[in-house]
């Protein structure tokens, strides 16, 4: 048993993220026919004043980003309820963990209390080594899974567009009540989508850093 920690990868090429405040900034100005006011630098403002402030946010449709995901499965099956995108996710189905070796996630709150994590522990380890024994016996991994914990790693890819991705941060990231691992992930993602595509993301990324600030000084109850 391995114990890893969860983790986001951005796997759309950054030279492509570059062009989207280009493209948007065309597709949009379709709607207001003044795509002759292009220029250098007329992209950020304009999807900043015309696309965000005013919620004209289906332009953002128009370009998606890729994201891999590595998390347990209850992670996963929080994400994959957000409909409108396309995922592609480790298969406990095919993957034979006998083989590769089974690697778990630990919640913060049981990691670090030192009696609970021992306990932890040797209930995965029991697991682990109940999934060993029917893949022994014959028992194929599809079947053999039924008795892995919810803390196994998985990996997930998701795609969504922009638009989607706000919505998936204003619910995951920003919201104080979503679970911590996710919330976590979230957190992560959308600080790099801030550097990435500021344009369209930091206004959400300023929430985070406003909130933590205020959380800092007790001034936030979630």
């Amino acid at each position: 048993m391995e114990i890893v920690s969860p983790q986001v990868i951005v796997e759309t090429p950054p030279e492509h993220i570059e062009e989207y405040v280009r493209m948007i900034e065309r597709y949009g100005r379709v709607c207001y026919k003044s795509e002759e006011r292009i220029t250098e630098g007329t992209a950020e403002p304009f999807i900043q004043k015309y696309m965000i402030e005013r919620g004209h946010e289906s332009v953002l449709e128009h370009c998606s980003v890729t994201v891999r995901f590595i998390c347990d499965r209850s992670a996963s099956h929080q994400l994959v309820r957000h409909r409108l995108g396309s995922f592609s996710q480790e298969s406990q189905r095919y993957c034979n963990y006998g083989k590769k070796g089974l690697q778990v996630i630990c919640p913060p709150s049981i990691a670090r209390r030192a009696a609970l994590y021992d306990h932890w522990c040797a209930h995965v380890e029991q697991a682990e080594n109940e999934y060993n024994y029917l893949l022994e016996a014959g028992i194929p991994p599809e079947d053999a899974r039924s008795v892995l914990p919810n803390c196994t790693k998985t990996e997930i890819v998701a795609t969504f567009n922009l638009r989607q991705w706000r919505h998936v941060f204003q619910q995951r990231a920003l919201n104080p009540r979503a679970q911590w691992q996710i919330r976590e992930l979230m957190t992560e993602l959308l600080k790099q989508f801030s550097k990435l595509i500021p344009a369209v993301f930091e206004d959400m990324q300023r929430k985070i850093l406003y909130k933590l600030v205020f959380e800092q000084k007790g001034d936030v109850d979630d």
